[in-house]
């Protein structure tokens, strides 16, 4: 089964008390998305018949208090090509705010890192 890229986005979730985020991407719309980072939280912290592991949007979440923006619109082929414009975003990011992200889901290259210098832009929000 070909997986459908075409809706895909990055975001990010913020907390609005410690100002950290979590920047994603999804294919799915992002309420739908948000909802799957609560189910995973709540089995986190045992309230769940069926326990899940940790993932570093729980540090967002476990305050209450935070909001779910929009970067970008990123239609595209592959999951990978969807990693790979999350990374980058966590990279740009991580220069303005605190990031939980532990991982880049998708290696870098300089040019990538060169073309995200030159081409992303501080969203208003932030």
């Amino acid at each position: 089964m070909k997986h459908d890229y075409s809706t895909g986005k990055v975001y990010l979730i913020k907390c609005n008390v410690t100002g950290i985020g979590y920047v994603g991407s999804t294919k799915v719309p992002l309420k739908d998305r948000l909802n799957r980072h609560k189910t995973d939280y709540r089995g986190f912290m045992g309230l769940l018949n069926k326990p899940r592991n940790y993932r570093a949007s729980a540090d967002i979440l476990i305050n209450e208090d935070y909001d779910m923006y929009l970067l970008e619109e990123y239609p595209c082929e592959c999951k990978e090509q969807l990693e790979k414009r999350e990374s980058m975003w966590q990279i740009f990011l991580s220069k303005k705010i605190v990031l939980t992200n532990r991982n880049h889901p998708a290696k870098l290259t300089f040019d990538d890192i060169n073309y995200v210098n030159d081409n992303f832009k501080i969203p208003d929000f932030l």
